[in-house]
């Protein structure tokens, strides 16, 4: 079994565990881990908050202490969601969590020539999956705005195709981002608001509203 699968198969069964989170500086918080399947949460002590952002965690397992930095991101109560950006998902071999998704996109050479329609099918710290119909050689740069809300948290992305699988239909590209960390902090946040409202119950349509 791979090393990263072990480390989080230990991960998902460290409920209860210590954590203590270093974040803004050296200010230290203490909590209590949790995991459902791979999202992973810590409860801070009551009366404790604390901003969302990049932080240092460690946690105190059984099996050993796990030392790692993560994205941390209020959830309902006094849980606070934590994104791992230094794990490697083995599937595909990219760092950090990839979080799947089905959102319409726009691709270009150019920022102000979007013009080539894609559906973005995963996001994550590093990169972004797509599928076009479009042939776009590996190496090529580009820029890539996905509509909506998550792109108005992400802003135009520039990077690179670092990979093709062709279909029939619409070819799956992988984009390798122009990694910045205030790039990487706006993806943590735009991936923690989607799993948010993805974890919420669906509401009724309102009365008299036509059906989806």
């Amino acid at each position: 079994m791979q090393r990263q699968e072990i480390l989080r198969q230990r991960m998902r069964a460290g409920g209860g565990a210590r954590v203590v989170i270093e974040h803004g500086g050296g200010a230290h918080r203490i909590g209590r881990w949790s995991a459902s399947g791979d999202r992973y949460f810590v409860e801070l002590e009551p009366g404790e908050t604390m901003p969302p952002g990049l932080a240092r965690l460690r946690l105190d397992l059984p099996s050993g202490v796990h030392h790692f930095q993560a994205w941390v991101h209020p959830a309902p109560g006094r849980r606070y969601q934590v994104l791992p950006h230094q794990s490697v998902d083995i599937e595909d071999r990219r760092q950090g969590i990839r979080l799947l998704v089905d959102l319409p996109g726009a691709l270009g050479r150019a920022e102000a020539a979007l013009d080539t329609p894609v559906r973005v099918r995963d996001l994550s710290a590093n990169g972004v999956g797509f599928q076009c119909a479009a042939d776009l050689p590996v190496g090529d740069r580009h820029f890539l705005r996905v509509e909506g809300e998550a792109g108005t948290r992400l802003g135009i992305l520039a990077g690179t195709i670092v990979r093709v699988v062709p279909a029939e239909a619409a070819r799956r590209y992988g984009f390798q981002l122009e990694r910045t960390a205030e790039g990487r902090e706006r993806m943590y946040a735009c991936m923690a608001q989607i799993r948010r409202r993805a974890a919420l119950p669906a509401r009724p349509p309102a009365e008299g509203a036509a059906p989806a």
